[in-house]
Formats: C-alpha cells, sequence, structure tokens
C-alpha cells in the first residue's frame, strides 16, 4: 500500500503527537457543530461522521506503533474540515502570538499532509 492509501481515500498519519491532535481537533468540532450551528439533519449527519472518525483513531489514541486508519474519501474530507474550522476558530479567539502561529502552522501542515502524503512508505500495516 503506498502512504496515500489506496481508492477508500488516505491514511491517517501515526505518530502520537499527530493523532493526539487530529482527535483534540475532532472534539473541539463536535463541539463546535453541537453549539454553533443551528439542528438540522445535516448538522446531525456531520456530528454523527465525526464520531465515527473518533471511533476509528481510537485504536491508535493509545499509540500502537505501526498502526494507521483507512479513511474513506467522506472521512478524510470531514477531518479537513474540522482542521479548517479549527485554524479559523484559533484566529478568532486567540491574539496573534508564536504560540498561536506555531499552533496554526502545524495545524495546516497535518491538513495538507492528509491530503497527500500522510503516512511514511515503509507503513505497510492498516486498520480499515
Amino acid at each position: 500500500m503506498n502512504s496515500q492509501g489506496d481508492e477508500n481515500g488516505p491514511l491517517v498519519p501515526t505518530t502520537l503527537q499527530e493523532i493526539m491532535t487530529i482527535d483534540s481537533i475532532l472534539y473541539a468540532y463536535l463541539s463546535f457543530l453541537r453549539g454553533g450551528i443551528e439542528p438540522s439533519k445535516q448538522r446531525d449527519e456531520q456530528i454523527e461522521l465525526t464520531r465515527k472518525i473518533r471511533r476509528r483513531i481510537k485504536p491508535i489514541r493509545t499509540f500502537q506503533a505501526g498502526k494507521v486508519v483507512q479513511l474513506t474519501p467522506q472521512e478524510a474530507g470531514k477531518m479537513r474540515a474540522a482542521m479548517v474550522a479549527f485554524v479559523e476558530l484559533l484566529r478568532a479567539m486567540i491574539p496573534q502570538s508564536p504560540d498561536r502561529d506555531s499552533t496554526i502552522a502545524y495545524v495546516e501542515s497535518l491538513r495538507q499532509r492528509l491530503s497527500g502524503e500522510v503516512v511514511p512508505p515503509n507503513n505497510q500495516d492498516a486498520i480499515s
């Protein structure tokens, strides 16, 4: 399997820092969806998909070295949307500082990696 995954979508990165970052962003995104979006069927579907992604990455939140999660294109898109929303909230709520800017840069880098190369090429053990 290549670093971009297969027709199902990309692979989630495997470092502990990246997994914990993604999980934290998804957790914050769930809070945003619940409190910042008017109730609707679409919002409920977004909440359920975000919960599903968190459940799927749970086995590697405890950092099982060498494990990755194969995402569907829909899940990958939702994860990227959560990262975009997280960055927008950081920019709106946190005054500019070196810490804020480095956090934004890290999340943007991680989001870009989810759009392309996301795991080291030698990583062959995927969780579907």
